[in-house]
């Protein structure tokens, strides 16, 4: 039976190897200049083990070579608590309550340490990280009545004994 179908022959190859006995039926495939740098690397040199996101754009970081660029996984944790609203991610218990504080009043900078205290509280009992200090430098008011504020959390990387810091 037929089904009234035609068959007919496929061609396996074109060109100089009409039959396919060179790869993609003529030549070899281009070639390109390997990328350079391995995936992950971070400033020392050092392979690590997750990608580097600028806290500034919130994307990940790329070097000149276009390789995603590395840091530890525990500065990841900090800057992801720091940059996550408490219970608006799959992990409810990352992030911080930052947003709830309206107004610079009298006790803003205990605010402020008490929220960021509270976020890394996992990480602490994980003994991942030692918080050493949160600094919170609050500007003075400008011409529009706009205060801001500048925080500083620095802390030890208890995986590797580093001193970090991280500037929100």
């Amino acid at each position: 039976m037929s089904f009234g179908l035609t068959l007919m022959p496929i061609a396996l190859g074109f060109g100089l190897a009409p039959l396919g006995l060179a790869p993609y039926g003529v030549g070899t495939p281009a070639f390109t200049a390997p990328l350079g740098g391995r995936a992950l690397e971070g400033p020392d040199g050092e392979r690590q083990s997750v990608r580097k996101i600028d806290l500034k754009t919130r994307r990940y970081v790329y070097d000149a070579n276009g390789r995603a660029v590395g840091t530890s996984a525990v500065k990841q944790q900090m800057q992801l608590i720091a940059t996550t609203d408490l219970a608006s991610s799959s992990v409810l218990t990352m992030g911080n309550t930052i947003k709830t504080i309206l107004d610079i009043t009298p006790n803003f900078v205990q605010q402020v340490r008490s929220v960021y205290t509270t976020a890394y509280a996992g990480m602490v009992a994980r003994k991942l990280i030692a918080i050493q200090n949160i600094t919170v430098d609050v500007s003075p008011t400008s011409a529009g009545g706009v205060s801001r504020a500048l925080t500083r959390i620095q802390y030890i990387d208890l995986t590797t004994g580093q001193d970090e810091e991280l500037t929100l």
